[in-house]
């Protein structure tokens, strides 16, 4: 019998599952995460983690700790919409699926066995592509500690960065951390990055053209048959602007044809309103970020930067 961590410090949801699961699996329980860390480095770990995302949301630079193992993120039914960006981080580290409470049992039993099963195919590119997920960590482990270095007006150490890459730095490593930087930056991109805006209104397309072709060299496409094409036309392209909200072909079915056109580009989600299952359905089915319209125009280089650094450094790692 399969052994499922159940990790909750509300009694109610640790009752709840219980009742659903202690006929199917050898269930054990955990209030904190220090211990549940533990025993996920025990000799018999669980095959799975059921995780409370109360439990985990204050502590959520915790969950790297946690894994490669299964984690299926349980949701509270009064999920607060404004944690969103929060969720798609943890999808990006690796988290495995959501899972919303309260749930069915036979649904419950559903993730948990897909969990299981060794061979499934994981739709998100950040488990079945380590260096993707490893990317992401590093990247923002490394804009943490930048920030930190600064208010204390001291340099980031060679040792410091090897941290950051979990002690399995690449070759180069300085030389690295300074082209990843040069991918991208909050005020100023590139020219020589390539983009690709693909929105259905050509106003929109427009104020964005408008404001990042001075720094960037900026392609267009209003629909998903002129953005198959054009990323295929263009493999410079690094980086995608997708909306959502796209007739015939939407923005999250695109997600998977672009991703198999140039498995390296980052795709950033754009919709009209905070969505969070769909939201989290495109982050694990490969994009890299997301963000919601109504946003201030100033906030766009700043999120397209990352993601050039992203791609930069997820490419450098599948390559070292």
């Amino acid at each position: 019998m399969n052994t499922i961590a159940i990790a909750s410090n509300q009694p109610h949801i640790e009752a709840y599952l219980t009742t659903l699961l202690q006929a199917d699996f050898t269930l054990i329980f955990f209030k904190e995460l220090a211990p549940l860390k533990e025993v996920l480095l025990s000799d018999t770990p669980p095959d799975v983690v059921l995780l409370d995302y109360v439990l985990i949301k204050d502590d959520h630079h915790f969950l790297p700790h946690l894994l490669p193992t299964k984690i299926l993120l349980c949701i509270p039914d009064n999920f607060d919409e404004d944690d969103v960006p929060l969720l798609s981080d943890m999808l990006k580290m690796g988290v495995f699926d959501l899972i919303d409470m309260p749930s069915f049992h036979a649904e419950v039993v559903w993730y948990i066995e897909r969990a299981l099963d060794e061979h499934h195919y994981e739709t998100s590119l950040y488990d079945t592509h380590t260096n993707k997920r490893q990317a992401h960590l590093v990247l923002e482990a490394y804009h943490k500690l930048t920030q930190k270095r600064l208010s204390e007006g001291v340099a980031i150490t060679t040792k410091e960065l090897e941290t950051i890459f979990q002690n399995n730095p690449p070759q180069n490593l300085n030389t690295l951390v300074a082209n990843m930087m040069q991918a991208g930056t909050h005020d100023v991109l590139q020219k020589e990055g390539h983009l690709l805006i693909v929105d259905d209104e050509p106003g929109v397309r427009e104020t964005y053209k408008r404001f990042l072709a001075p720094r960037l060299t900026v392609y267009e496409a209003a629909n998903g048959l002129q953005a198959k094409e054009t990323l295929k036309a263009n493999p410079k392209i690094s980086v995608i602007l997708l909306d959502i909200g796209l007739p015939t072909e939407t923005g999250d079915e695109l997600i998977e044809p672009l991703l198999a056109i140039n498995p390296d580009v980052a795709i950033i989600m754009v919709t009209a309103y905070k969505d969070s299952e769909l939201i989290s359905k495109s982050i694990k089915n490969g994009a890299y970020d997301y963000m919601v319209k109504g946003f201030n125009i100033n906030d766009l280089a700043p999120k397209i930067a990352r993601a050039f650094q992203f791609r930069f450094l997820a490419k450098c790692l599948s390559n070292r």
